[in-house]
């Protein structure tokens, strides 16, 4: 979803400061880090291509993308967890984590609320909490699996 036009911005940003950490680790690694062609990578795909793959083990970007997703383990998990993501999240999208989520876990608690954007979720003060509407839901499933 990053690279959807709506989130132009965000993408150039985190590629710009992606590629200022590739330059500072080659400035302190000069054998470990080519940052030749650098200049000529356009999106965090390519990036993870050149640089995040290869230093993982991974063939490419989609390898990557498929070995490293935490969708595959969310119906393996074993201990209470709570998940929030907001619907309205700009990068990552609700729909996998439905999908893996179709056989319910009991050990997962999932709340979508329609707002928050991606790990906003900040609310008016009210009488009965702060703003921190995602610290409190937190607090709230520990009290709830401590019991």
């Amino acid at each position: 979803m990053l690279n959807q036009r709506r989130n132009v911005v965000y993408h150039r940003n985190f590629l710009v400061n992606l590629k200022r950490r590739i330059r500072l680790k080659q400035s302190l690694f000069p054998d470990l880090y080519d940052t030749s062609g650098l200049r000529l990578i356009r999106s965090i795909e390519e990036f993870d291509d050149r640089y995040v793959a290869p230093a993982f083990g991974f063939d490419d970007a989609r390898d990557y993308y498929a070995k490293a997703s935490a969708k595959p383990f969310l119906k393996r998990i074993r201990i209470p967890t709570l998940i929030i993501h907001a619907q309205d999240d700009p990068f990552i999208p609700l729909k996998p984590i439905r999908e893996a989520l179709a056989e319910p876990n009991p050990r997962v608690l999932l709340i979508t609320p329609p707002r928050g954007g991606h790990v906003a979720f900040i609310s008016p003060n009210s009488d009965t909490e702060d703003r921190f509407w995602a610290e409190n839901r937190l607090v709230d499933f520990c009290e709830i699996v401590m019991g």
